[in-house]
């Protein structure tokens, strides 16, 4: 597929099937997210973790709704999980593991509407999850370092290959 394409074509997945991803789809998107931008390209400020195991997504979704007005799966039923976590005390004079979260887990979500996967940048189950010390350190997130996002990957339970027309003139300023 062609890059654009690809991009249009990236949408939020709101329920997955009950089938796991492909081992090799999971390794190219894996290889997309460590082809993302991080500051000083410094990656060992970075952690990604895959969680499959269905019953830690389940203490996962449980930890992440918890708080919430709706108390719906935060995960979506994605039977992937990949925690994008950075180093708490960064290098830098600004703290960019927000912003490298964001660039790895985009760089994900892209592949995976490449591949015909679906994909969900998660961020609203954090607080209930990065409150539970235990739960994190189950979840294999090293000490020193923060869960900042998440991807959901999976099959989508409703296939959507209809791709975005740019509508959004309204937003963008050109000064010539």
């Amino acid at each position: 597929m062609e890059t654009i394409k690809a991009i249009a074509r990236r949408k939020s997945t709101r329920k997955y099937l009950d089938r796991q991803i492909a081992e090799k789809e999971l390794e190219t998107i894996l290889f997309a997210s460590c082809a993302a931008p991080v500051a000083g390209n410094d990656w060992h400020t970075m952690q990604l973790v895959v969680i499959q195991n269905k019953e830690l997504l389940s203490r996962i979704s449980e930890a992440g709704s918890r708080g919430r007005k709706r108390r719906r799966d935060p995960l979506y039923g994605a039977l992937t999980l990949v925690l994008i976590a950075s180093e708490i005390y960064c290098p830098y004079p600004f703290h960019a593991g927000q912003q490298n979260a964001a660039c790895i887990g985009e760089n994900m979500c892209i592949a995976a509407a490449d591949l015909g996967l679906g994909s969900t940048y998660l961020t609203g189950f954090l607080p209930g999850f990065n409150a539970d010390a235990e739960l994190v350190k189950d979840a294999g997130v090293r000490e020193g370092f923060k869960t900042e996002a998440a991807i959901a990957l999976g099959y989508p339970e409703v296939p959507d290959d209809s791709e975005k027309q740019m509508a959004h003139q309204e937003i963008i300023t050109f000064i010539r």
